[in-house]
């Protein structure tokens, strides 16, 4: 095989960790959306599996990405760390190999497994990290939330360093307290939405209570499509348990795209209107995508 490709399957897409080649064009960290790799059919299959000619494979054959980076020959490796991280060892080739590399495949199945050893310690040592960067904020924390000013900082880490050159978004929701007619109410309001959205949050995400009945979320990893979606979900919990509230969505295709924090995570007025999917839909330039809606 001509080409080695480490894939990580995060959210709804598989992120390039490693490659040894640019021959498909394939850069490290880059995004591939996973209704279209190659990478799901064999997962779904089990693995190992080896296809020296994609074309006698028509699942296989017919993936976008399959005819888009004109893969030929297949081999993967599905790597699986339980609870915590799941990915592909893939070889690649731009032409049909020998069938005779079957034998191979055992050995790639070995090395896929002391590679997923080798993430699980790097995962491990990740969050250690993390969980000490957590203790120290933990001063600036309300109600088990972070407060504006170390949300901000997370914030901007994450632009400058942990996860800058990666997708992910930030959601704004503004609950409104004055409709209650009581300050027990309006507590009690406050606590049912910081339950709700506590259940909505995966361990990577990061929730703030940055004013009384003002909250911010920032997903890392997530697509634009899938941060609304989070978005619509937790408001139609909100409504559910008969709270008023608006929301804001700011989506970057990379976090290094995010600026004037201060200015984004004050919520101030979100505008009512809702957008049409159309015009909210991210283009290849820098600037980040927005969605907002009232309730």
């Amino acid at each position: 095989m001509k080409t080695w490709v480490l894939a990580e399957v995060k959210n709804d897409h598989w992120i390039i960790r490693a490659c040894t080649d640019a021959t498909f064009g394939l850069k490290v960290n880059q995004f591939l959306s996973w209704p279209e790799s190659v990478c799901r059919s064999m997962m779904v299959m089990g693995g190992p599996q080896f296809a020296p000619d994609l074309q006698k494979f028509e699942h296989l054959a017919q993936a976008a990405v399959a005819t888009k980076l004109g893969i030929a020959s297949y081999l993967g490796v599905p790597i699986r760390i339980p609870g915590k991280a799941e990915g592909m060892l893939c070889g690649l080739d731009n032409q049909v190999v020998d069938e005779k590399l079957e034998h191979l495949v055992p050995l790639v199945e070995t090395f896929g497994r002391v590679l997923a050893g080798s993430w699980e310690q790097h995962l491990a040592e990740v969050q250690q990290t993390s969980a000490d960067i957590q203790g120290s904020h933990r001063a600036g924390m309300r109600d088990g939330l972070y407060n504006f000013g170390t949300f901000r900082d997370l914030l901007q880490a994450a632009a400058e360093h942990r996860h800058s050159s990666e997708q992910g978004g930030l959601l704004l929701f503004d609950l409104d307290t004055s409709t209650s007619g009581n300050d027990l109410r309006s507590e009690n309001d406050v606590s049912v939405a910081i339950a709700l959205l506590k259940q909505a949050t995966r361990p990577q995400d990061s929730l703030a209570h940055l004013a009384r009945g003002e909250f911010a979320l920032f997903l890392p990893g997530t697509s634009e499509a899938s941060l609304v979606s989070v978005a619509r979900r937790i408001h139609s919990s909100l409504s559910e348990k008969g709270l008023s509230a608006k929301w804001g969505a700011s989506w970057f295709k990379e976090m290094q795209q995010l600026n004037n924090i201060d200015q984004l995570i004050k919520i101030g007025p979100l505008p009512g209107s809702n957008h049409a999917a159309s015009e909210e839909r991210q283009s290849e330039v820098s600037s980040p995508a927005r969605h907002c809606q009232r309730a």
